[in-house]
């Protein structure tokens, strides 16, 4: 693989998950990455693999996918089905029921780029916080306690992050 291209519906979080993989790859093969908003898929550089996270990339993934004989990797529990597409790489937390199909892979949350400075230091523990979706609830007082009683279980220090999902009381 030489060339990745990630389409992007401008969503910060999206675009994180497209990076962390992209990059993971990149220092397996030294591939080039090249990022485009998912209205562009036209212009890309004749990609080997066409990355993307968001329900609007889907249409335009596989579009670029066809015209450019790519492979396709969607980063979530896709809007269309799962044949579509070469890869599904998720949050369990997308598929309740179980994995759909052979290409998907389930990881336990999303995917994400650490800053350097995290990934080379040892004994810490992180905790990402997120918020309420269309398919989970959220209970900001039931959350704090989870997240108390992590803190207290970890023997290392803990960094806690939120996102923009996070509620005002929550964070």
């Amino acid at each position: 693989m030489k060339r990745l291209s990630i389409l992007t519906d401008g969503k910060p979080g999206h675009e994180n998950q497209s990076m962390a993989l992209a990059e993971a790859l990149q220092r397996r093969c030294a591939c080039e990455i090249e990022i485009r908003p998912y209205k562009e898929w036209r212009t890309l550089s004749n990609p080997d693999l066409v990355i993307s996270a968001g329900h609007k990339t889907h249409l335009p993934l596989l579009r670029a996918k066809w015209k450019y004989a790519a492979q396709s990797a969607v980063l979530m529990r896709p809007s269309l089905p799962a044949f579509c597409f070469d890869y599904i790489i998720a949050p369990e937390h997308d598929f309740p029921h179980g994995e759909p199909n052979q290409q998907t892979l389930l990881t336990q949350g999303m995917l994400c780029r650490l800053p350097e400075e995290l990934t080379e230091k040892q004994g810490q523990s992180m905790i990402l916080i997120g918020g309420p979706s269309k398919h989970y609830g959220w209970d900001t007082s039931d959350m704090l306690n989870q997240i108390h009683e992590a803190i207290s279980k970890s023997p290392h220090p803990v960094i806690l992050t939120d996102s923009r999902r996070t509620p005002l009381d929550t964070r």
